[in-house]
């Protein structure tokens, strides 16, 4: 379904895999970061990875929550961690779009 999009997609199954990818060779232009992963959860990834950026001086990269807990107090945990957009389980190839497009826009404007 990314690649559709443009993006290629590389999957892990940890937050601190997620960080030690981010940080190393390869380069991302955004995250879809589960918020239930072993070990260190999206959440606690998303704080470190806004961390990493502001100690050596990178983008943010958008990072939007992907998650199937659809509450108020979810959404409010994923913003509050600096991911900048949630979407929800299940979802169509439609409002993930939507969603990436979205997030990218409105960075690369506040970037700007």
């Amino acid at each position: 379904m990314l690649e559709r999009y443009g993006h290629i997609p590389v999957c892990v199954t940890s937050g601190a895999q997620a960080i030690q990818l981010l940080f190393g060779e390869l380069k991302f232009d955004l995250i879809l970061m589960d918020i239930f992963m072993p070990g260190m959860s999206g959440l606690e990834a998303t704080k470190a990875i806004r961390l990493q950026e502001q100690c050596l001086g990178r983008s943010r990269i958008p990072i939007i929550a992907v998650t199937a807990n659809a509450t108020m107090t979810d959404r409010e945990q994923c913003l509050e961690s600096d991911m900048d957009e949630y979407l929800t389980k299940p979802f169509t190839p439609q409002k993930l779009e939507q969603v990436i497009h979205r997030t990218v826009f409105r960075l690369s404007g506040a970037l700007s």
